[in-house]
């Protein structure tokens, strides 16, 4: 186990088997995000080393929730002083956690342990894979206090439920369980509450045991191929497979496949 930098106020970050275990720590207040604490996540997520330690990223909080949203004390307090001022700069550090987990060269799991609401769902909803435990709660909570979704998850949110039903959610503040999140495509997988971190951490790990490089090429040609047009995507496509086609981790899935045993990526 290795400690990447001292845990920060209300966050743990450690580097176990190749997954960045990213923790938010303020169960007292269902880890919601103070300015403190947001500009403290953007920057972990913008530091964690690039030497290959880190495979995989795993985002989880503690207590009964992952993350209920803004903190709306912290907001209270600023309508005493600058609220415009306040937002635009708060809003800057939660965009920076979203762009961070999106363009993050390896794939990235929130682990949704409890409740998700506000800017905790666009948090998951920036993540590539979204696992949950069987009480995970989702929920748009902006329109509860005259705002809209901010963190990334008003542009993410569509994407994965549609238009409408992604108004829905804003409109109504609708809470979804576990279960209707996962026929509406927003997690992938529903696992136990009683060995949830022992199994979301499983699950990362074996996702950093695999073909890094391929994986980090999956996804930007996947975030790419939104809006790029089709020859062009193909033309790209052809040059990510031919050089795909020469790295160590391809000879090794080859071999492997023909020895009939399982591979050992190197992420190279």
């Amino acid at each position: 186990m290795t400690r990447f930098q001292a845990s920060r106020e209300a966050i743990s970050c450690e580097i176990r088997e190749g997954v960045a275990l990213v923790t938010l720590n303020r169960p007292e207040a269902m880890n919601a995000i103070t300015p403190d604490l947001a500009r403290g996540l953007a920057e972990i997520l913008t530091e964690l080393p690039d030497d290959g330690s880190v495979r995989a990223i795993l985002v989880s909080g503690t207590g009964r929730a992952f993350c209920s949203g803004g903190d709306i004390r912290a907001m209270s307090a600023a309508l005493e002083e600058d609220p415009k001022a306040f937002f635009f700069e708060f809003t800057g550090d939660l965009h920076r956690i979203a762009l961070a987990l999106l363009r993050a060269e390896v794939p990235t799991v929130a682990a949704v342990n409890g409740v998700a609401a506000g800017f905790g769902f666009g948090l998951a909803l920036s993540c590539d894979l979204v696992i949950a435990s069987e009480r995970a709660t989702f929920s748009m909570a902006h329109g509860q206090v005259a705002q809209i979704p901010d963190g990334g998850g008003w542009y993410l949110l569509p994407r994965v439920v549609g238009r409408k039903r992604a108004l829905d959610l804003y409109l109504t503040r609708r809470v979804l369980d576990a279960k209707m999140a996962e026929d509406w495509g927003i997690i992938t997988e529903i696992l136990p509450v009683a060995n949830f971190r022992e199994v979301a951490f499983g699950f990362a790990r074996e996702i950093a045991q695999g073909p890094t490089l391929a994986y980090r090429h999956a996804k930007h040609r996947l975030g790419e191929g939104w809006h790029q047009p089709l020859e062009e995507y193909l033309t790209e496509q052809q040059r990510v497979i031919a050089e795909l086609g020469g790295t160590r981790d391809f000879g090794e899935g080859v071999r492997a496949f023909l020895d009939r045993r399982a591979p050992e990526f190197c992420g190279e």
